[in-house]
């Protein structure tokens, strides 16, 4: 069957660019890859290259927002250098933008190429400094998500998690030979590690120590605008111009009114997509403090990487 062979490129593919296990692969190819949700270039009947759209929900300012999430791009190395990963992203871009959705994020592997794509950092992370903790191993589902929930509950925007989910996580991990840990101080439950520090929740926090060293973490991009601002009440007393050189149809100049956007005919400011990204999320940007007092200054965490 043509599914059939599709799939077995994809996944042939997938072993080509990834250094994970067979069983790591086996285990999101039945969970989260596959054709349904591929974007493909293929070249006389061979995939060449492939990413995968997962569908998470995100909290954002007390709504739910679907959230699609960029996994596993790759390029075949015979193909690499001729722009098909950044022609994959391009067309799903506008896929999302066509579905009306504000925004998509990605955990990124290598740093730079989603740069040019206007993607931008959204959250920082540390590394967890174990010297003071004692960490147990736990296959409590609904512990960890009780943990999740206490940890994200003051926060703007975060993953949500179902007890379905969290046992979903908790055989992503073992999939992929990792642990998840329990951390205490003094018999004091702090919160949880997964992985190999893939995620942490301690104090109230997503992947917080005092002694860890801060990280590059999660990037995303505002793909459909007015969606994003649909979301807020915000109000800029300002024209402006955004600057997006990927999706055109954000390439506009508006003003935004209780959140909802117009298009306008003159503007006093212009301000990147990727800065506006930042604001959506909390960053403030220096090159767009004009816009800093229009935003609430939001806090949140995205802490998976699949």
């Amino acid at each position: 069957m043509e599914s059939d062979k599709r799939i077995e490129q994809l996944k042939a593919l997938y072993a080509e660019c990834f250094n994970d296990s067979k069983q790591v692969a086996d285990y999101l190819f039945s969970t989260k890859l596959g054709i349904q949700n591929a974007t493909t270039s293929i070249l006389n009947g061979q995939i060449i290259g492939a990413l995968y759209l997962v569908d998470k929900q995100l909290a954002y300012l007390d709504e739910q927002v679907n959230y699609p999430f960029i996994v596993a791009l790759s390029t075949s190395k015979t193909h690499r250098g001729k722009g098909i990963a950044a022609s994959i992203i391009q067309k799903t871009l506008k896929k999302i933008y066509a579905l009306g959705l504000p925004f998509v994020g990605l955990y990124p592997a290598i740093t730079g190429f989603y740069d040019t794509h206007q993607f931008t950092y959204i959250t920082k992370e540390r590394k967890l400094n174990t010297a003071n903790l004692d960490l147990v191993s736990t296959q409590d589902a609904a512990l960890l998500l009780s943990l999740y929930q206490d940890a994200t509950a003051n926060l703007d925007f975060y993953f949500t998690r179902t007890l379905e989910q969290s046992n979903a996580r908790l055989a992503e991990i073992a999939a992929d030979c990792g642990k998840a840990q329990l951390l205490y101080s003094q018999d004091k439950l702090l919160g949880y590690s997964l992985g190999d520090g893939e995620e942490y929740v301690i104090d109230g926090s997503i992947n917080y120590h005092p002694l860890g060293d801060k990280i590059n973490g999660h990037m995303a991009r505002v793909v459909n605008l007015a969606s994003a601002f649909l979301l807020t009440d915000i109000t800029i007393p300002f024209a402006f111009a955004v600057q997006d050189h990927i999706l055109t149809e954000n390439n506009i100049a508006i003003t935004v009114e209780n959140g909802i956007i117009s298009k306008s005919d003159k503007t006093d400011k212009s301000i990147k997509i990727e800065d506006l990204t930042a604001l959506f999320f909390g960053i403030m940007p220096q090159n767009a403090q004009d816009f800093h007092p229009y935003f609430k200054k939001i806090k949140g965490q995205l802490a998976e990487k699949y």
